[in-house]
């Protein structure tokens, strides 16, 4: 698969190194404000590096769906073990995820990025699934 940028290897919201990198701060928080700063960072805007925040936004989307009871099909272990007997994420972070994911899909340097290669298509799937489980 031709990526949409460097460290992509697929659409869903776990392939790319910039999620897996973001995976390994997840595993050494102690509470969900490693969610909320991935979102902040993504709504502050990182001029340095636009689509990596969205990259990381998306997985602590996707980690605020697994907690919600609806992970990915592709959820990595270390999610998994961490979501593990916390409760449900409270309601401020669960809008928080699902505005933040809508973003991304309408407005966002990660959405451009996915707009100029083949996989579009299926980008916006992964996401609009995404926005599902966060109902």
């Amino acid at each position: 698969m031709e990526s949409a940028n460097m460290g992509t290897w697929g659409v869903e919201n776990f392939e790319n190194d910039d999620a897996l990198d973001w995976v390994l701060d997840l595993e050494k928080a102690k509470d969900e404000s490693v969610l909320v700063e991935a979102f902040d960072q993504f709504e502050k805007g990182d001029e340095e590096d636009p689509a990596g925040a969205g990259d990381c936004a998306l997985a602590a989307a996707e980690v605020v769906a697994a907690l919600k009871g609806n992970p990915p099909e592709d959820c990595p272990e270390e999610v998994s073990t961490w979501i593990k007997g916390r409760p449900a994420p409270p309601t401020a972070i669960v809008e928080q995820a699902r505005r933040v994911t809508q973003q991304i899909l309408e407005k966002s340097e990660t959405r451009d990025l996915w707009a100029e290669s083949e996989y579009f298509d299926a980008w916006q799937k992964t996401i609009g699934d995404l926005l599902q489980r966060l109902e």
